[in-house]
């Protein structure tokens, strides 16, 4: 049915333990990273971050715990912008890779995220949209609601 494939989707957990694995994996491999590798996490799980971002601009509430109670109710989230997943802003992170070192363990951590996410899609055939880019979507609102 419907509602049990809303609650088949990936969940945070799923992106928070593959986050700390990765973490952990790197560290044992280049273990001169050290603290370094917490970019790793902030960029695989802290992408996340876009869910709190939409949830505040459409209801104005601050309050992390009703955003999270507000995802557990609707899990599904068709249409929905998510500024830290789209094209844009990865391609923004992939540049910005090449003058900083930060910035590349931040983007290796969202790369780890997205497969995630096109597993999902992908390989598990679960069905969902979302908005891949931001500018496209904004100027298709612009100018419908200039109508």
């Amino acid at each position: 049915s419907k509602n049990n494939e809303e609650k088949e989707l990936m969940k945070p957990h799923v992106h928070l333990i593959s986050s700390v694995l990765f973490l952990v994996l790197a560290l044992q491999v280049f273990p001169e990273l050290g603290m370094q590798v917490f970019w790793f996490f902030i960029g695989g799980f802290g992408i996340d971050f876009d869910y709190y971002l939409f949830y505040l601009y459409q209801t104005g509430d601050w309050h992390l715990k009703k955003m999270l109670q507000h995802y557990s109710h609707h899990k599904r989230d068709d249409g929905q912008l998510r500024l830290f997943h789209t094209i844009e802003f990865l391609l923004l992170m992939l540049l910005g890779s090449f003058y900083s070192f930060f910035i590349q363990l931040i983007f290796i951590g969202m790369l780890l995220h997205v497969a995630l996410d096109w597993f999902d899609l992908l390989v598990m055939k679960r069905r969902w949209r979302r908005r891949y880019f931001f500018f496209t979507n904004w100027l298709k609102e612009k100018l419908i609601t200039q109508r």
